[in-house]
């Protein structure tokens, strides 16, 4: 099993390749399809669910920076999924998809103060 393969993420101000990359290139050259077991698999987010004890999915909001991996993956397991921009978050990231955040943060200040 490989853990969540991201396209990208952040380095300093700048973006970096990946492990998502090189996990592509050697499911190709292995002939095979790797396990994944992070952020964005459902079993990943239902896993998490899980821990807390009886809580539907529908009620925990996941957040985070990454608006496929993060967000999409999250709404896809039943959660819902907000976007904070900050991070990897680039100008517009909200709009790249038919799935929509359910939720776009400025900061992580505003986020706990929207679900305080």
């Amino acid at each position: 099993p490989t853990c969540h393969p991201p396209r990208y993420y952040k380095r300093g101000s700048e973006l970096a390749l990946g492990t998502g990359a090189f996990v592509a290139g050697l499911e190709f050259s292995g002939d095979c399809q790797a396990e994944v077991v992070g952020k964005p698999s459902k079993t990943f987010f239902d896993l998490a669910v899980a821990r807390y004890g009886g809580v539907p999915a529908g009620e925990v909001l996941m957040v985070g920076d990454d608006v496929r991996d993060d967000v999409i993956g999250a709404q896809q397991a039943g959660l819902q999924g907000g976007l904070v921009r900050t991070g990897k978050y680039r100008e517009g990231d909200e709009n790249k998809f038919d799935v929509r955040p359910d939720f776009v943060f400025n900061s992580l200040l505003e986020m706990a103060q929207y679900v305080v």
